[in-house]
C-alpha cells in the first residue's frame, strides 16, 4: 500500500478505529486487500467515538513559541474548552488568551478546507479545489522538477516536525529559512557572546527580590508570558519568607508591564545599554560588586560611562539610576534581563549585553532569583531546540536570491512573510517568478495568496508532534502534541504530506516514517531507553508511551542548565542610529507588540481582535498613542484620524490621547492591516511595519532595527471615526430613585 493511501484512510478514522465494512475499497492502493485497511479496535484515543461523557486530553499550543501545554475538553468528538496542562512546567495549569483561542483557529469558516491550485495571476485570489490525488502529484512534480533548488520557509520549528521537514530539505538538496515575527537574533547573539550557549536564558522572576526589565513586555507578549505571569504573582507575594518583591521596568512606552512596575522608567529608544552600563558604574563605584572581574570580561573594553552623560541622553534621571543600582545590589536575589524593542536597534547587542551583563556583577547567574542559563537539549531531541528566526539581512539575501532565480520551488509553512516585513512586497514580486510557490497555510494569507498550489495544514489540535519551549524554564522540556479531534476539514498536517511524498521523490530512505505518529513513537522509545526524565514506566514501552501522552511533557529536572562562559566581548559601545532627520521627524516612532494580535499571527481570530487591550482598551482597531502636550499643539482629540510620516512612507490612523505616553514618542500596536487573512483581520487597522525603515539594522547580527525609525505627525481635517474602546464609554447616570452623593474627607481641625 502506497503512503498516499495510507495518509489518506488514517485522516478518515480517529487512531484505532475500525473501517466500516461496507466501504467499497476498489479505488484505494494497488489491489490490496480488504484486510490491508483494517486498523487496531480502540484502546488508548477513541476520539471519534460518541459517549455521553467529556473526555480531557493533554497537548501543546504550538502556535506560541512559548509552547505552554494544554488540556482539552473533548465532547461527543468536539473540542470544547482549553486549559492549561498541570502538569506542564510552562504552563503549570494556566494559559493566555491566545492559547485559549486554539478553539476558534480549529473551527475557523475561513480555513483553507481542501488542496488548491491557481486558476489566476500570481496574486490575485483565484483557486479551485483538488483532490488530495491531484496535490500530491503536484508536490511531487514540484520537488522533481526543482531538485536542488528547493526553499522551505517555515515558521520556527522544533522536534518531530523539524526532524522531519530538515530531513526533507537534505534528501532534495534544498535550503530552510525561518520566519518569525520578531526574531531575537541581537539577544540570542548578547546571550551567546556574554554566557556561550545559543539558546535563550530564563529569568527566575519568582525567586527575585528585585527585578529589572528593558523593553520586554514579559508579562504580556513577549517569550514566554505564561511562565513569567505565574512568576510574577510569587514575586509579589508578601509572606515573613519572601517580602514582596520590587519591580523597575525601563521601557519607551506605557504597555501592560510598564504599568505593572513599581517604577516605569520612561527612556529614549537606543540607550538601554548606555543605562545599564551607568548602573554597574555606581555598583562598582559603591563597592557593591559580587563579581566585577566577570563583568569586565564581557564588556571588554568598552568605557563605562558617567552617570551625568547617561542621564542627558537616556532622559532618565541620574538619582533614579542611583537608586536602582542601590536596590539591585542590597535587596537581592536580583535579576536583570531584557528584549524586545531594547535590541532592536543599530547597537541592539552592545545593549542586551550591557544589560545581561549586570547579572554577572551582582552573582545572579544560575541561582535561585537570577537568570538561568539554558543550554541545549540533548538525547533524541539533539539539534531538535526551537529555531531561531532568520535576521533582516538573511531575508534581504533570500529575496535577492529569489529574484535571480536560485530556486526553482518555493515551499512556504505557516509563515506571512509578505505581511510582516518592511518591505515584504519586494518578496511577493519575487516569488511570481518562482516556477512553483507551494504553500502549506490553513488561512489564505499575504503570502499564501502568491501560491501556486495550496495543501492546508491542520492545527494543533489535529496533529501529532513534539514541541520544546523557546525559553527552557530551567529545566530541559518537551512536549507531546497529539490529535484530540478528527480533522474537521479535508487538510493534512505538513509532516505526514512530506512522508507521503518522500517514496515518490526517493526519499524513502531517509524518511522511513509512514507517519508523524510513527516519528513521535520513536523519540518517546529513546526517552524511554534513556531512563530519565518523569516518566517511571521504563520497563513497558506500552505503558510508558501510553503515560507520556497522558501527561502530555517529558521534564528533565537534571538537564536544561548550563554553564555561563562567555565566548567574546561586547560589540564597541556606539550610539544608536536612527532613520530619518530629527527637525524633519520629531518624534521617535514605537512599534509594539500587541497584546492580543501579536505581530498579526492572531489577528485571524475574532476573539483575540475583541479583546481589550491593557492600557487603552482599544479592540477591533490601530491607534497612536499621543502625549496630551503633542495632542494639544495638534488640535487633536480621541478617535480624530492623524497621518503619522517616516522615510519609509505613510499612514492614517485613530488618535489615542494618554497621559502616560511620553511626549517624544509616537507608540502603534503591530497586528492589524491585513489584506487577506480572513474576513475578521482583512481590512481592519494599519500595518505599522510597513512605515517601518527596512534598511536598518542591528550592526553585529543584521536583525532588523524595528524601533529605530523616526516620525512625524499632523491632523487629517474633519476626519473623525469613534475609537472602539471599553474605557469612558458609558456615561455614569444615576436611577432615579437614587441620590449620586460625593464623599470627602473633613476639612482641618473637623471630626
Amino acid at each position: 500500500m502506497r503512503r498516499r493511501d495510507f495518509l489518506k484512510l488514517s485522516a478518515t478514522s480517529a487512531a484505532g478505529a475500525i473501517i466500516f465494512q461496507a466501504c467499497d475499497f476498489s479505488d484505494w492502493g494497488d489491489g490490496d486487500p480488504p484486510r490491508e485497511f483494517e486498523l487496531e479496535s480502540p484502546r488508548d484515543i477513541p476520539e471519534d467515538y460518541l459517549f455521553g461523557n467529556d473526555a480531557w486530553y493533554a497537548s501543546v499550543f504550538s502556535d506560541s513559541g512559548e509552547a505552554p501545554g494544554v488540556i482539552v475538553r473533548v465532547f461527543e468528538g468536539r473540542a470544547k474548552k482549553i486549559e492549561g496542562n498541570p502538569n506542564h512546567p510552562v504552563s503549570n495549569g494556566k494559559l493566555h488568551a491566545r492559547g485559549q483561542a486554539m478553539l476558534q483557529d480549529l473551527y475557523h469558516p475561513d480555513r483553507v478546507r481542501a488542496p488548491m491550485r491557481r486558476s489566476g495571476p500570481g496574486g490575485a485570489p483565484s483557486f479551485s479545489e483538488v483532490s488530495w490525488n491531484d496535490a500530491f502529484d503536484g508536490l511531487a512534480e514540484a520537488v522533481q522538477a526543482a531538485q536542488g533548488s528547493v526553499l522551505f520557509i517555515t515558521e520556527p520549528l522544533s522536534g518531530a516536525l523539524k526532524q522531519v521537514v530538515d530531513a526533507f530539505v537534505e534528501g532534495v538538496g534544498g535550503e530552510r529559512i525561518v520566519y518569525e515575527p520578531l526574531e531575537e537574533a541581537a539577544l540570542r547573539e548578547a546571550v551567546s557572546r556574554s554566557f556561550g550557549v545559543s539558546q535563550l536564558p530564563f529569568a527566575d522572576v519568582g525567586n527575585a527580590q528585585t527585578v529589572l526589565s528593558f523593553g520586554a513586555d514579559w508579562l504580556h507578549t513577549w517569550l514566554s508570558p505564561v511562565r513569567y505571569s505565574q512568576g510574577y504573582g510569587a514575586f509579589r507575594r508578601d509572606t515573613e519568607e519572601s517580602p514582596r518583591g520590587f519591580f523597575y521596568h525601563v521601557d519607551t512606552h506605557i504597555n501592560g508591564t510598564s504599568g505593572a512596575a513599581d517604577r516605569w522608567v520612561p527612556i529614549n529608544p537606543g540607550y538601554e545599554g548606555m543605562l545599564a552600563m551607568a548602573i554597574a558604574s555606581v555598583i562598582i563605584e559603591e563597592g557593591m560588586a559580587a563579581d566585577e572581574a566577570g563583568y569586565n570580561a564581557i564588556i571588554g573594553g568598552t568605557p563605562m560611562p558617567s552617570v551625568d552623560d547617561v542621564a542627558s541622553q537616556s532622559g532618565v534621571p541620574a538619582e533614579m539610576i542611583r537608586e536602582i543600582a542601590e536596590r539591585l545590589a542590597n535587596n537581592g536575589p536580583s535579576v536583570v534581563f531584557g528584549g524586545g524593542n531594547a535590541g532592536a536597534h543599530t547597537n541592539g547587542v552592545a545593549n542586551l549585553m550591557a544589560i545581561h551583563a549586570l547579572n554577572v556583577l551582582l552573582g545572579s547567574v544560575n541561582v535561585p532569583g537570577g537568570l538561568h542559563i539554558n543550554g541545549e537539549l540533548d538525547g533524541p531531541f539533539a539539534g531538535l531546540d526551537r529555531d531561531a528566526g532568520a535576521s533582516n539581512q538573511a531575508w534581504r539575501d533570500m529575496t535577492d536570491r529569489i529574484a535571480n532565480g536560485d530556486f526553482g520551488g518555493v515551499f512556504i509553512s505557516q509563515a506571512n512573510p509578505v505581511y510582516g516585513l518592511p518591505w515584504g512586497d519586494d518578496l511577493a514580486v519575487a516569488l511570481a517568478n518562482v516556477q512553483n510557490v507551494v504553500s502549506f497555510s490553513r488561512y489564505m494569507d499575504e503570502t499564501t495568496i502568491q501560491a501556486d498550489w495550496i495543501m492546508p495544514g491542520q492545527t494543533a489540535l489535529e496533529s501529532w508532534n513534539s514541541v520544546a519551549p523557546a525559553v527552557m524554564p530551567g529545566s530541559a522540556v518537551v512536549g507531546f502534541q497529539q490529535p484530540v479531534v478528527l480533522r474537521f476539514y479535508d487538510t493534512q498536517p505538513l509532516g505526514d504530506v512530506l512522508l507521503t511524498i518522500a517514496e515518490e521523490v526517493g526519499l524513502a530512505e531517509a524518511l522511513p516514517w509512514a507517519t508523524m505518529q510513527q516519528v513521535v513513537q520513536e523519540q518517546a522509545e529513546a526517552l524511554r531507553t534513556g531512563n530519565a526524565g518523569n516518566i517511571q514506566a521504563a520497563d513497558d514501552a506500552s505503558l510508558y508511551w501510553t503515560e507520556l501522552v497522558q501527561t502530555g511533557v517529558w521534564i528533565n529536572e537534571d538537564g536544561g542548565q548550563a554553564d555561563a562562559a562567555g565566548s567574546s566581548e561586547m560589540p564597541a559601545g556606539e550610539p544608536p542610529q536612527y532613520a530619518g532627520d530629527a527637525g524633519e521627524y520629531p518624534y521617535y516612532l514605537v512599534p509594539y507588540e500587541s497584546t492580543s494580535l501579536g505581530a498579526g499571527q492572531f489577528a485571524n481570530l475574532p476573539w483575540m481582535q475583541a479583546l481589550p487591550d491593557p492600557i487603552t482598551t482599544v479592540a477591533w482597531a490601530s491607534w497612536v498613542s499621543l502625549n496630551p502636550e503633542t495632542a494639544d499643539e495638534l488640535e487633536v482629540s480621541t478617535g480624530d484620524i492623524v497621518r503619522v510620516v517616516t522615510p519609509a512612507g505613510e499612514l492614517e490612523i485613530q488618535a489615542y490621547v494618554n497621559r502616560a505616553a511620553p511626549p517624544n514618542v509616537l507608540a502603534i500596536p503591530m497586528g492589524q492591516g491585513h489584506t487577506h487573512y480572513t474576513r475578521y483581520a482583512e481590512g481592519r487597522g494599519v500595518n505599522v511595519m510597513k512605515i517601518v525603515e527596512g534598511s536598518l539594522q542591528d550592526s553585529t547580527t543584521g536583525a532588523l532595527a524595528w524601533a529605530a525609525t523616526r516620525a512625524n505627525v499632523m491632523k487629517v481635517p474633519g476626519e473623525f471615526k469613534k475609537l472602539p474602546r471599553m474605557e469612558g464609554t458609558v456615561d455614569m447616570v444615576a436611577p432615579e430613585e437614587y441620590q449620586v452623593v460625593r464623599i470627602v474627607p473633613p476639612a482641618h481641625g473637623e471630626e
